[in-house]
């Protein structure tokens, strides 16, 4: 039996424009693109908003003198109150770190002589802090600052299992993969949409934590805007995570890399549907 998605729900806008991906590679990218540059657009409009209002309330008040002028002068007030509430509350927050163990360079120096061997390869960005957690999963993360991502935090997070399942050589491609892409070097369009997702991502977990009513604006922008981002790039984010594959090539070669990622997959799915269900099946036996 055929099913058919709403053409306007996320599903449905996410499967159009995957066959436009199919077909129209440019003008999906095109759209991706865009979607992702109103984020910032929306973000920077605050700040902006503060900027403009306040020349314009000022210059206003020393010219007005009719009931209109003076109405203006009111209006104006009042966007600049709330853009500039938004504006402080955007500048007051600040993203939580991802959690784990702090893992500086005297205490692992071979995985830090390892990072900057690769790092010279790709012209890698600093590094401002390893973190060593218990996922099954290896990622460099942009932490933003503050409420507008222009300053960062550049984590590289590794999950233990991750150095347990992969030889020294295979751990070497896999992080190859993760550094290289975060550089961007050939894929600068993907990267930048990708990046952008994480740091919705980021921003709506932070705000859903905070139930400050300051927050309020910002908690309601990106409950609605991440998920809608996150389903109209998928194709985007997928073409970013492929490429990254290129990357790990300069540092071994093909039937390594294959060998790599046939790793990191068998074993997460081992991890997720065998040892995590056994593990908490035992444990409700015997708390």
């Amino acid at each position: 039996m055929m099913s058919f998605s709403n053409p306007f729900s996320l599903e449905g806008m996410s499967n159009a424009l995957g066959k436009l991906y199919q077909k129209q590679e440019k003008a999906y990218f095109a759209i991706a693109a865009a979607l992702t540059g109103l984020g910032y657009f929306l973000l920077s409009l605050p700040p902006l908003m503060t900027i403009i209002g306040i020349f314009k309330v000022l210059g206003g008040i020393s010219s007005a003198t009719t009931f209109t002028a003076w109405l203006s002068v009111l209006v104006w007030i009042v966007i600049t109150a709330v853009a500039g509430v938004i504006t402080f509350a955007m500048l007051c927050s600040k993203t939580q770190m991802p959690s784990g163990l702090g893992l500086k360079e005297d205490k692992a120096p071979r995985l830090h002589e390892l990072i900057t061997e690769i790092g010279q390869t790709y012209e890698t960005p600093k590094i401002d802090r390893i973190i060593i957690h218990d996922h099954y999963q290896l990622e460099m993360i942009a932490v933003p600052r503050f409420g507008l991502p222009l300053m960062k935090t550049n984590v590289l997070y590794i999950g233990l299992p991750i150095l347990q399942t992969l030889s020294p050589l295979q751990f070497k491609g896999a992080l190859a993969r993760k550094l290289g892409q975060f550089t961007a070097q050939h894929n600068r369009l993907t990267h930048w949409i990708y990046r952008f997702r994480k740091y919705c991502i980021l921003y709506q977990r932070s705000y859903n934590r905070n139930k400050s009513s300051i927050y309020t604006p910002l908690r309601v922008f990106f409950n609605y805007y991440t998920p809608l981002l996150e389903a109209l790039t998928v194709q985007a984010a997928r073409k970013d995570e492929l490429e990254a594959d290129m990357y790990a090539l300069q540092v071994m070669n093909d039937s390594e890399l294959a060998d790599v990622i046939l790793r990191l997959e068998v074993c997460n799915t081992f991890i997720k549907t065998k040892y995590w269900p056994k593990i908490y099946a035992m444990l409700r036996k015997s708390p």
